[in-house]
């Protein structure tokens, strides 16, 4: 029987995760463009980039904990003999392996280990009480493709932190088969969900990807390299709000296309500044 490659043993952790190169690509540190950001030494911007990686890390293990939640909720009531089945639990333990790496990573960066906030954690507790199955789907959708934007950019950018860049590429290849997954079970389940769910739904799904938005920018790492005003800077900045469209982009033509997002619901997404 053929193993599957364990993604752990194919990162070269005997290489520090040091400041010899950005992890993050500047352009994606949410202070990039921002007059903090100018003020910085590029020594200290290659800091804050492992910073930011860490926190961005520690917000995927919060967000993967709540997507396994999810899939193993789908799971419970699947038959073996389902098709989904055997694909679903080959995404648990994917995504938990992706939890393990995160957190060697956080381990060995010489970062605190940040933690998306207690009002974020909340939320995301409610989440777990409060989603239906297709709530719950167009969330990880969105959680994902804002995500692979910047992911993507980084597996492109070959001068980044070559640990960092591999645990990403790791990343990419596995999720985009998730998010196949999560479209093909959208476009089935919707048409058939009754008028209630698809409406519960419609304004369910911008409040939980602004939730995941939100967690994208930490505040403890501001407070800890003890840049000031640094968050506001960061949560305010037009280039961040720029990507964030621009990241969510193919997401909202997918909602768009089975009638998720629409003449109801837009102002929402553009009120949150999620979509143009």
């Amino acid at each position: 029987m053929t193993r599957r490659t364990d993604a752990f043993d194919t990162v070269d952790w005997s290489v520090p995760l040091d400041d010899r190169a950005f992890h993050l690509p500047p352009r994606f540190c949410p202070l990039y463009g921002t007059p903090l950001w100018e003020q910085m030494t590029e020594a200290d911007r290659r800091a804050y980039s492992r910073h930011e990686a860490s926190a961005q890390f520690a917000y995927g293990m919060w967000f993967e904990n709540i997507l396994v939640n999810a899939l193993m909720r789908h799971l419970y009531h699947l038959p073996a003999t389902d098709p989904r089945h055997r694909f679903l639990l080959r995404e648990v333990a994917e995504e938990a392996r992706h939890c393990e790496i995160f957190g060697e990573y956080i381990r060995r960066s010489g970062t605190p280990p940040y933690l998306p906030s207690l009002w974020l954690r909340l939320q995301g507790g409610f989440m777990k009480l409060t989603a239906t199955r297709a709530t719950f789907y167009l969330s990880i959708l969105g959680g994902e493709s804002f995500l692979d934007h910047v992911n993507r950019a980084t597996v492109r950018d070959a001068s980044l932190h070559p640990t960092y860049r591999r645990i990403i590429e790791l990343h990419v290849a596995e999720e985009e088969e998730h998010r196949a997954f999560a479209k093909d079970y959208l476009r089935d389940a919707w048409p058939k969900l009754a008028f209630l769910s698809k409406f519960w739904a419609k304004f369910y799904a911008p409040l939980i990807v602004y939730t995941i938005v939100q967690a994208s920018v930490c505040e403890e790492v501001y407070l800890k390299l003890g840049l000031s005003d640094g968050y506001r800077q960061a949560w305010e900045n037009p280039r961040r709000r720029e990507r964030v469209t621009e990241a969510l982009s193919p997401y909202a033509a997918f909602l768009t296309e089975i009638g998720v997002l629409d003449w109801m619901t837009r102002p929402l997404w553009r009120a949150f500044r999620l979509i143009p």
